[in-house]
């Protein structure tokens, strides 16, 4: 069964670094993008969001429609990016791009400068 992956993998395990495909960055190994790669479990990484199928096997086994595919590789980047399920709405829509250090909000094209100041209906 084989699966195209869709994302930068990150490959922790020692026993792979060697091979040729790995790209390595800041000391970190990562499958690319686009790399084909027979696995047995293809299917759950097309499930996961991090590839898609590359063969029929692998496409019966995930049995996910493109749009399926599709959303989840939407969450898949929000879940790499840290974006809290709160925020997900606020990241599609283009508002926030992330959060920086300090966990506040990185503004997006779209932001909307929260309102600090509290009217008083009673007034």
């Amino acid at each position: 069964m084989k699966c195209k992956y869709v994302t930068r993998v990150h490959e922790p395990r020692k026993q792979h670094h060697d091979d040729e495909r790995l790209e390595q960055v800041d000391g970190q190994y990562y499958w690319p993008v686009g790399l084909i790669e027979e696995h047995p479990n293809a299917f759950m990484l097309v499930k996961m969001g991090i590839a898609e199928p590359a063969d029929d096997e692998c496409r019966l086994a995930a049995a996910m429609s493109s749009v399926e595919m599709a959303s989840a590789q939407r969450q898949q980047q929000m879940v790499s990016k840290g974006i809290l399920p709160d925020d997900y709405q606020r990241y599609l829509d283009g508002e926030i791009l992330g959060y920086d250090a300090n966990g506040n909000d990185i503004p997006g094209p779209n932001y909307i400068e929260p309102d600090d100041e509290e009217e008083d209906d009673d007034e």
